[in-house]
C-alpha cells in the first residue's frame, strides 16, 4: 500500500492486482504495474547498500537508476543542461557551467 502511495508522486496508476500479477506471473505486460515493482526494487536496493555499507556510494546510485530505467546511463556528463517550459521557452532550471 505504501508503495502505491509513494508511487502517485509519479502519476502512476495501477492496481493491487496488476502489481501481484507482475510479482507472480512472467510476461505479465502491465506497464504501470511494472514501473510500480520496479520503484520497489530500486528502493530495496539502496536500502540493503545502506544495511550493507553504512552509505550509499555513486555506484549504487547508478545500480538504483539502472532498476527504474532498464540501462546503465549513468551520471549525465553534459555541462549545461536546461529544463525549459515548452510552452513558454522560460528556462525553469540550469545546471552549472
Amino acid at each position: 500500500m505504501k508503495l502505491k502511495i509513494v508511487v502517485a508522486i509519479e502519476n502512476i496508476v495501477t492496481t493491487h492486482d496488476d502489481i501481484y500479477k507482475v510479482l507472480t506471473e512472467s510476461g505479465y505486460k502491465e506497464e504501470n504495474a511494472k514501473e510500480v515493482v520496479d520503484y520497489r526494487n530500486a528502493i530495496w536496493t539502496g536500502y540493503e547498500q545502506i544495511k550493507k555499507n553504512g552509505y550509499i556510494s555513486t555506484n549504487s546510485i547508478i545500480d538504483i537508476q539502472s532498476i527504474i530505467e532498464h540501462n546503465r546511463a549513468g551520471i549525465r556528463t553534459i555541462p549545461g543542461t536546461e529544463l525549459k517550459n515548452s510552452v513558454t521557452g522560460e528556462t525553469i532550471y540550469s545546471s552549472s557551467r
